[in-house]
Order: structure tokens, then C-alpha cells, then sequence
């Protein structure tokens, strides 16, 4: 039997692509009561046969919500999303909008500024470790947001994230992520160069990189790394999404009038060389 906690509570989700179905399953396979908005039809029809709500259009997807959770692709989705198409308008008074985007903080600021003068909460909640650790509820969030509030989202975070760190008001959590994604670019280009170090000295670039991972030093991203059959294979899976966030990171700099530093400028090369495969729009 589905516990009323869970079934009681109203979640309306808009991305659901990569990122944003895991999310989805989770939540219905725990008993909430899910809608969801999409477009595709062949995402219609599963969701549909797996029993989760449809709606044609935000307004529906809004209406008597507890939360609405935004996991679309990129910060520009999000903007017009939320500010233009009406969401945070459609939303009902004391609901909470969830961004799970990564966005930097005028994103946050201006969608905050927004939902206060309708009375609509925001909770902003960067994730980590990608789609298969969201399946296995095992999203790492960094999270930021008034107290009060983010307590009200832990039933619906714990479904599909831990740990959860709550790590200040809103927009901290962002701000993690954004953190986490600029020191990840260093360390993937620091395995890149263990895989090139390997080939000169006619190592096994993978079995080095494994027994790293388990040294003072190794990295999260040595491992991601370890375990993609190619490094070809890992930037091909993996590299559209870090491009996108790795541009954030730098709007979010220069709009904080923030010096990253070293971090900055070792992650310069990497953002010119993912940008020649992947600055089109995503589909």
C-alpha cells in the first residue's frame, strides 16, 4: 500500500528527457501523484501505459500542483519557460517551483522575484552523477532555498536523491553546481592527459586510471572516465551536457564579476574544443 504521504502529494513535471524521466519514474513508482507536460509522442504513449497523468498545456499541468519540477535542457528553456510561457503565473499560491536545471543566479534571482509576487515558493536544486544514479535514487543535490521550504520538497528529493545537501537560500545550490561543474572540466582534462601519459610509457590507460581512483591522486572524473569504454565513447555520451553547463559557469562568472582563476582558465580549452561539436542547439 502506497503511503498518504506520498499519494497525497500533487507533482507536476516539465523535462522529461535525460534527465527529467528517472525523476518521473521515481516519484510515480513511490506513489505520487505525477503529471507531466511533454511534447513527443512516443514519451506520451509510455508514460501514458505506465498509468502517469498528462496534461495538454502549463495551465493544466499547474493547476492544484504542490510542486512543479523544471528539468528541461538548458538555461534559456528555463527562462522563457518560467518567465514568458507563464508556469511560475499558472502556479497556484504557496506551491514550490523546483529548478533542476542547471542556471546561474540571475536565472534563479529573476524567476525568485517573479514567484514572490504570486506567492509561489522557489527551491533551486542542482544534481550530480547524471540519469543511472537518479534510477537508483542516488541524485547527489545540492540544494538552496528558505528552510522552511526545502523541508517541504524532502519527501519528493528523497524519492530520488541522496545525499541532499541544503547549502544556504535560494540560489546557493546553483552556485554548488556551477562549482562542481567547473572543477569536474579540470579533472575530466586531467584524465584525459593520464589516458595520453599511459600511451607514451605503453601502459593500460584504463587499468591506471582504476587504480587512481583509489589513490590520494585520483577523482570522481577518473573513474567516469575508467569505466567508458572509449574516452571517445565518454565525450560522445557525456560531452554536449558539460559543454552546455561549462557555459553557464561562464555567463555566471562574468555576471558576478567573478575571477575563477586557474579553474577558469585550464577549462578555457576544453569549452573551445567541445564548442566545435556541439555549440548547435540541442534537438
Amino acid at each position: 500500500m502506497k503511503s498518504d504521504i506520498y499519494t497525497a502529494t500533487r507533482v507536476g513535471v516539465i523535462g522529461v528527457g535525460a534527465m527529467g524521466r528517472p525523476v518521473v519514474d521515481r516519484l510515480h513508482g513511490r506513489g505520487f501523484d505525477v503529471a507531466v507536460h511533454v511534447r513527443r509522442n512516443e514519451i506520451k504513449a509510455d508514460l501514458s501505459a505506465q498509468g502517469v497523468t498528462l496534461e495538454p498545456d502549463i495551465a493544466s499541468l499547474c493547476k492544484g500542483r504542490d510542486f512543479i519540477i523544471v528539468y528541461v535542457y538548458s538555461e534559456e528553456q528555463t527562462r522563457t519557460l518560467c518567465l514568458e510561457d507563464g508556469l511560475v503565473d499558472a502556479m497556484d499560491r504557496g506551491a514550490i517551483l523546483i529548478i533542476h536545471t542547471t542556471v546561474g543566479a540571475k536565472t534563479v534571482q529573476d524567476i525568485g522575484e517573479r514567484a514572490q509576487s504570486r506567492g509561489v515558493k522557489v527551491v533551486d536544486a542542482g544534481g550530480a552523477w547524471g540519469p543511472s544514479y537518479t534510477a537508483l535514487g542516488e541524485m547527489n543535490l545540492m540544494v538552496g532555498g528558505d528552510p522552511a521550504d526545502v523541508a517541504k520538497c524532502m519527501p519528493v528529493f528523497a524519492t530520488y536523491a541522496y545525499p541532499i545537501h541544503h547549502i544556504g537560500p535560494l540560489g546557493s545550490g546553483m552556485n554548488m553546481k556551477l562549482i562542481n561543474n567547473a572543477v569536474l572540466g579540470v579533472h575530466l582534462q586531467l584524465a584525459s592527459e593520464v589516458l595520453r601519459i599511459a600511451r607514451d610509457l605503453g601502459m593500460d590507460g584504463h587499468r591506471l586510471l582504476r587504480g587512481l581512483t583509489y589513490c590520494t591522486g585520483g577523482s570522481t572524473a577518473m573513474r567516469f572516465m575508467e569505466t567508458a569504454v572509449t574516452e571517445e565513447r565518454f565525450w560522445e555520451a557525456g560531452g554536449s551536457f558539460l559543454y552546455k553547463d561549462l557555459k553557464v559557469v561562464e555567463e555566471f562568472a562574468a555576471q558576478q564579476e567573478l575571477d575563477l582563476g586557474m579553474i577558469g582558465k585550464m577549462n578555457q580549452p576544453l569549452i573551445e574544443r567541445l564548442a566545435e561539436e556541439f555549440s548547435s542547439p540541442h534537438a
